[in-house]
C-alpha cells in the first residue's frame, strides 16, 4: 500500500498478464506469463479481496482487482505448455455484477420509398412544400439576428475593394 493508502501496482519482473471480468460472469480471471521452464516452487500466489500478488524468483507482480473477490473460492492452475500462470477469483458480491453493455432497442425499421407517392400525396413523409427557414437562437431563447451577405460580388466591386481599377469590358 502507497500513503494514500492505494494499493501499489508493480510488475518488477515485467511479465505479460491479462485480467479479464468480461468472459465468465461473476468470475475475475488474472493470468500471468511466467516463464515455461521455471520451476512451480519458484511461485508465490497471493490472493486478496482487492489485489492480486505473484512472487516469481523474488520478483513482484501486484495488480489491483476490478472487483472485489472472494480468496478463499480462488483457484491457481499452471498450463503444461505455456507455462503461464492462471488465477479464477469469484467475485464476492453478486451485486457487483453489473452488466458492461446494455442491450439497446432495435432502432425502427425504415421503409423504402414507393414510387408511386409523389411530393403533393397525402402518404409522402412531411408534405413540405417550397423551401425551409431555419432560424438560429442563441442561449435563452433569444433569436440571433439574421445576416446577409451578398453571395456574388460584380466583377467591379472586387477591384475596387481591392484597390485597382475596373478591368475594361471585352
Amino acid at each position: 500500500l502507497n500513503h494514500k493508502g492505494e494499493i501499489r501496482q508493480c510488475n518488477e519482473g515485467k511479465y505479460d498478464f491479462k485480467i479479464d471480468d468480461d468472459s465468465q460472469v461473476g468470475m475475475v480471471i488474472f493470468e500471468l506469463g511466467v516463464p515455461k521452464y521455471m520451476d512451480t516452487a519458484s511461485l508465490d500466489v497471493d490472493v486478496n479481496p482487492w489485489y492480486v500478488r505473484c512472487v516469481v524468483k523474488e520478483k513482484l507482480s501486484q495488480l489491483k482487482l476490478p472487483l472485489e473477490v472472494a480468496p478463499s473460492k480462488a483457484v491457481v492452475q499452471r498450463s503444461k505448455t505455456t507455462g503461464w500462470l492462471k488465477v479464477t477469483m469469484p467475485v464476492a458480491n453478486a451485486s457487483d455484477i453489473k452488466p458492461r453493455f446494455e442491450k439497446k432497442p432495435d432502432p425502427p425499421k425504415i421503409q423504402p420509398l414507393d414510387a408511386q407517392h409523389g411530393p403533393n400525396d397525402e402518404n409522402a413523409a412531411g408534405n413540405l412544400k417550397g423551401s425551409v427557414t431555419l432560424d438560429i437562437y442563441r442561449g435563452r431563447g433569444e433569436l440571433a439576428p439574421a445576416k446577409q451577405k451578398p453571395l456574388l460580388k460584380a466583377r467591379g466591386q472586387a477591384a475596387a475593394a481591392a484597390g485597382g481599377a475596373a478591368p475594361a469590358p471585352t
